[in-house]
């Protein structure tokens, strides 16, 4: 199981348009996690154990259209208000 998203993870990657993350022991998502994955359209973090999220990590996301998660999502929409 991942527990952490270390920054440049997915760097690799850049072809890649769904990534999902459902069901790991993630708590940690450095800033620069999904740098690189600018195809990505959904994203899935559902069922994670996600304490914070850096306000700036899913900027290299540009063309996400579906984000799932909202169980562990709440800890990144807390630190936008």
């Amino acid at each position: 199981m991942i527990e952490m998203i270390m920054d440049g993870t997915f760097k690799k990657f850049a072809a890649l348009n769904r990534l999902s993350l459902d069901g790991n022991n993630i708590h940690t998502v450095e800033p620069m996690a999904f740098q690189g994955l600018k195809n990505v359209t959904w994203l899935i973090l559902s069922n994670n154990i996600l304490q914070q999220i850096p306000k700036t990590v899913f900027d290299p996301l540009v063309n996400i259209s579906k984000m799932y998660g909202i169980k562990n999502i709440n800890a990144y929409l807390s630190q936008m208000i």
